[in-house]
């Protein structure tokens, strides 16, 4: 039976890697317990199962002796300490206490998150850190690990990392590549400063590339990651990501700037040729800026937001974006908002930028509101009176500028517009039953603009204009009619509802002077809009959750009063269609994973069935998480019932997604692919694989694009080991 000897003080300090470090006059006497044990006046020897408990840890060994006078502590013989969160063991211990240094012989060692580590000697020399001659180390819990780091010498810093010197990376003991220099980081949350693996890769047009990267963990919020890629047919590329979270903000920057032609050995083979390479030298702007920014102020119970993508030059994309040409058009936004709210009230300013870039004519669409400023009141009761009463007021200075990319009205470019807006508005609920509601909204529109169109001439002069017309509008929904059918387990309800809307606009005096810069700047036209609904609901008997909504079908069409206003100034086939669109809509939704969903507008005004039919939107999902295979297909179709069939804004596209995931087999697959009927080409085709091989993971990346019209390619491959994570580059 072990004898239990409550002992002299023994601080574990050169354990530390498992044990926290304490000043001497801290330590806590431990529990000893052994088979045998001998204690002299400054002298204890314990032998035969001996158990060492202190605090959280445990420690084991034959024998363990320790000289009080001198401080110092002997174990030997299959020594081992247990702690939460890592093992160490070895043949034999030294330390003294008083120094805090010692050396612990044939050690191995495992530490969290999953590390396994071995070495002929560690020796402790502060409380932080320790020294080695030779460390072999890997996150694998093979017995031969499938991959192994081994350092000449180096150093632990406790929970921080481990440095090596000399390094040599073995695969089943094969050695791969040398390193002069190695930090392999500790941390619990992965973030530890340090070179992240590298990825490398082939395209068609770039050639062969490798993307490394650099992270800084600035502090627990805040880290900064530094990207250096190298192309060989195009040049270097230099980015840094910069995120950060506060208690009432949160965010990131991306920057990535082009160096082209740095590094690029001239051959006339090149994809890329000498003329693109100093035509992007020449441009000068081969940047791309992202900035995305939340922000909490509690001045005025306000929000600050930051949402942008700003390339310096669309066209240097073509040689980044493997998605450049999927699309014909691209659209770039940046909009920054400050949003207050101080009671009733709501109080916005805004400034915000769109481009839409036409890839083959290389020209651009602007759109710049800078700035933009709006007080709105929320709905108020007024007294005895009856209904709500609310109002808006707008400000906003606005230019339109480049070249129309898409199927627009008649707007004004080149030339800022200013204007002043106050929409009064009331409301009334007139009836609200069960199955039949109906409400009334009035409001009057009151624009000022400070500068207008000459009557006569059509020119723009320093001339102010008023915009002034009212509106009404009375809304009926329903009456509503059901009908529950009882199932097996299961009740459902089908609901038809119809509902009308009348709205009445009059006419708007000096609309014909009005720059027009948006769709804000045309008056509103009296219109009839009709549209049924059918609902269908499901509930399993004896639930008391709110029903599941299985199907939901709409149709809707409006009928113009006003034509030429309606349709703002557009016609179809040289008139202006009195109906509008016959749109209809389906929700189906017969599962927990499985959805359905189905826009379409029908223009009969058209002379063919294809540009009736001119907006499609189709998608049919399946996304039961633990599936082995889940995924979707959609069809996207439009082209401007105004404009010409082969617009640029024209897109005819069918793709789809499917996920590979099979239970207890380490790889996973993504494929997502699109074909283009207009052009009848595959406009991409993108494919990632994950091998989760338990100590190292492989990702792959290999897409299929279009390169002036022809199918390129671009592979990627970058792996992870353990601790050692892989960056994001920028493209």
């Amino acid at each position: 039976m072990k004898k239990i000897v409550l002992s002299c003080a023994f601080a574990f300090l050169f354990l530390e890697y498992t044990l926290p470090l304490k000043a001497q006059a801290e330590v806590v006497s431990p529990q000893i317990r052994a088979d045998n044990q001998i204690i002299r006046e400054d002298f204890l020897r314990a032998y035969g199962h001996v158990e060492i408990i202190w605090q959280d840890y445990i420690i084991y060994a034959d024998v363990v002796e320790f000289n009080q006078k001198s401080n110092e502590l002997f174990a030997e013989g299959r020594v081992t300490i247990a702690g939460k969160d890592s093992v160490l063991s070895g043949e034999k211990l030294k330390f003294n206490l008083k120094t805090n240094t010692g050396e612990l012989v044939d050690t191995y060692g495992m530490m969290s998150p999953f590390v396994r580590y071995e070495s002929e000697k560690l020796t402790q020399v502060d409380r932080q850190t320790f020294t080695f001659k030779r460390l072999d180390l890997s996150s694998c819990s093979q017995i031969v690990p499938r991959w192994k780091i081994t350092g000449r010498a180096g150093k632990i810093k406790k929970e921080k990392y481990v440095e090596l010197k000399d390094v040599v990376f073995r695969i089943k003991n094969i050695p791969v590549f040398y390193l002069p220099y190695l930090r392999y980081p500790l941390k619990k949350d992965g973030r530890s400063t340090g070179f992240l693996i590298p990825a490398v890769g082939q395209s068609s047009l770039r050639g062969f590339f490798v993307q490394n990267s650099f992270f800084w963990a600035v502090k627990p919020n805040i880290d900064l990651t530094f990207n250096l890629d190298y192309y060989q047919y195009l040049g270097l590329g230099l980015s840094e990501e910069l995120g950060y979270l506060f208690r009432h903000g949160k965010g990131n920057i991306r920057f990535f700037h082009l160096l082209p032609g740095l590094g690029v050995k001239a051959d006339v083979q090149n994809p890329i040729t000498a003329e693109d390479i100093d035509l992007l030298k020449a441009n000068g702007k081969n940047f791309v800026l992202d900035i995305h920014h939340q922000q909490e102020i509690p001045f005025l119970n306000s929000q600050f937001s930051i949402a942008s993508r700003l390339p310096g030059a669309p066209a240097a994309l073509r040689y980044l974006d493997t998605g450049f040409e999927r699309y014909n058009l691209m659209v770039f936004s940046s909009a920054l908002s400050w949003t207050s709210h101080l009671s009733i009230f709501s109080l916005n300013l805004a400034a915000s930028r769109s481009q839409t870039y036409n890839i083959y004519t290389e020209k651009s669409e602007k759109d710049d509101i800078l700035p933009s400023l709006s007080l709105k009141m929320q709905p108020q009761k007024l007294g005895p009176i009856p209904g709500q009463f609310n109002f808006s007021l707008y400000y906003d200075r606005q230019l339109r500028s480049g070249e129309a990319q898409t199927v627009q009205p008649n707007f004004v470019y080149g030339e800022p517009s200013r204007s002043l807006r106050f929409d009064p508005a009331y409301s009334l609920d007139l009836i609200q039953a069960t199955w039949l509601k109906s409400s009334l909204a009035i409001s009057a529109k009151n624009s000022f603009y400070a500068r207008s169109l000459d009557p006569q001439t059509g020119a723009i002069i320093d001339e102010p204009v008023t915009l002034q017309y009212q509106t009404a509008q009375i809304h009926f929904q329903g009456p509503s009619f059901s009908r529950i059918f009882i199932g097996s387990g299961r009740s459902f309800q089908h609901v038809f509802e119809p509902s009308f809307t009348f709205s009445y606009a009059s006419k708007a005096k000096n609309s014909d002077r009005v720059m027009r810069v948006s769709a804000q700047d045309f008056n509103l036209s009296s219109t009839a809009t009709f549209s049924l609904v059918s609902r269908l609901l499901m509930k399993k008997q004896g639930e008391k959750t709110a029903p599941q909504e299985l199907l939901l079908l709409k149709i809707e069409q409006s009928y113009y009063l006003d034509p030429e206003t309606a349709n703002r100034g557009m016609k179809i086939n040289d008139k202006y269609p009195a109906f509008s669109d016959l749109s209809g809509s389906l929700d189906f939704k017969p599962g927990k994973y499985f959805s359905l969903e189905a826009r379409l507008s029908y223009n009969h005004y058209q002379t063919d069935f294809y540009r009736r039919l001119y907006h499609v939107n189709f998608r049919l999902d399946y996304s039961r998480p633990d599936a082995p295979l889940s995924g979707g297909l959609y069809y996207r179709k439009y082209c401007s019932p105004y404009g010409p069939k082969d617009h640029p804004s024209a897109q005819s596209l069918l793709g789809g997604q499917l996920h590979l995931k099979i239970a207890d087999f380490p790889l996973s697959m993504s494929i997502e692919a699109e074909y283009d009927s207009i052009r009848k080409q595959f406009t991409g085709c993108f494919a990632r694989a994950t091998l989760d091989y338990q100590c190292i993971t492989i990702n792959a990346n290999v897409s299929f694009y279009l390169l002036n019209g022809s199918l390129a390619s671009d592979y990627r491959v970058f792996p992870t080991l353990g601790n050692f994570g892989a960056g994001t580059p920028f493209f």
